[in-house]
């Protein structure tokens, strides 16, 4: 999906982030190496934790994006 999503001359500045619940260094670089832009471990015990980490990484990549639009 990630080589489909980022072949040649295709959303290359629109941000992929991969939600796992079994991240490992080795997961983590292959994602990055595939085109992801983020890898976030999804697992939590409650849902608030969750629903924090959700809003971060929509605060982050606004951010990041609205950045990339203003040059």
């Amino acid at each position: 999906v990630m080589s489909a999503v980022r072949k040649p001359g295709a959303n290359q500045h629109t941000p992929i982030v991969i939600l796992t619940d079994s991240l490992s260094d080795d997961r983590a670089k292959q994602c990055m190496a595939a085109g992801a832009s983020s890898v976030v471990d999804k697992s939590s015990n409650n849902v608030t934790d969750f629903y924090g980490r959700i809003y971060a990484i929509f605060s982050y990549w606004l951010t990041v994006n609205h950045c990339q639009l203003a040059r």
